[in-house]
């Protein structure tokens, strides 16, 4: 199997699977290993006052998606995990956490730069869906997004098209069989899906690699960044816009799951 022209021996899609897990774990795990060092071997009220703390607020939604419907994901930071499943509606888990660090004040910081952004939806139709990242002020927009994390879990029917639009961090899509469109300005985007000779593709990065399982080569090397381009020969045919700044793109195929019968949600 060939991949990018300029990746010389380059690895399976098995190990690009496993660097992008990798990568995910390592960065996953940062507030899990703070939240335990901050409230483990705390003794006394001086080690309490100089020590971080993570605070962290959660909600999950439910929304109903007709088949083909679209997913739109604007403004978002931090991790966007959108996976596919067997079932017609959309599950989304929105998952905010700060540090910083614990003194009179500290609880009261804490609230108040996790209220620095609200993540807003719309609904305006069974066939549409908006996830909305909004600060609370336009004035110190990159400053208040210091020490702040997002994650951004969607459970989406496989057939939904997505259009994300993200500032900076991952953006890992899985099991989706539909349109997708991806951009963003600082980080990795990682798909990682069925049938891929079914998508026309259109990668490109400014800064960073394009990595691929197809063995076309129809990668394009710039003198700054990397661009990748293919049409599908299938009928139907799929689209995949993607862009990034600063940072890489990894399409990897994964095998197809039996088809299983759709689950109705009970209303």
């Amino acid at each position: 199997m060939r991949r990018c022209a300029f990746l010389k021996n380059s690895s399976s899609s098995k190990n690009a699977s496993t660097r992008m897990h990798a990568s995910r774990s390592r960065s996953l795990h940062v507030p899990a290993a703070i939240l335990v060092l901050s409230f483990s071997g705390i003794g006394s009220s001086t080690l309490l006052a100089e020590s971080p703390s993570t605070d962290q607020v959660s909600t999950t939604n439910t929304f109903k998606l007709s088949a083909g419907g679209v997913i739109k994901i604007n403004d978002s930071f931090g991790y966007v995990n959108v996976q596919g499943w067997d079932r017609p509606d959309v599950e989304v888990t929105v998952t905010k956490s700060t540090q910083t660090r614990i003194g009179d004040k500290g609880q009261t910081r804490n609230k108040a730069h996790l209220d620095h952004f609200r993540v807003t939806t719309e609904h305006p139709s069974d066939a549409e869906l908006v996830i909305s990242t909004v600060p609370s002020s336009h004035g110190l927009i990159a400053r208040a997004k210091r020490g702040i994390l997002i994650e951004y879990q969607i459970r989406a029917p496989h057939d939904a098209k997505l259009a994300i639009h993200h500032d900076s961090g991952y953006v890992l899509v899985s099991d989706m069989t539909a349109d997708i469109e991806a951009t963003s300005r600082f980080g990795d985007i990682f798909l990682m899906l069925p049938h891929l000779d079914t998508y026309s593709v259109d990668a490109k990065t400014k800064f960073g690699g394009v990595y691929t399982d197809y063995a076309d080569p129809a990668h394009l090397r710039h003198l700054i960044g990397t661009g990748f381009d293919r049409t599908a020969k299938t009928t139907p045919n799929h689209r995949m816009f993607l862009r990034v700044g600063m940072g890489g793109i990894t399409i990897t195929e994964v095998p197809a799951k039996p088809d299983a019968p759709m689950v109705v949600s009970g209303d």
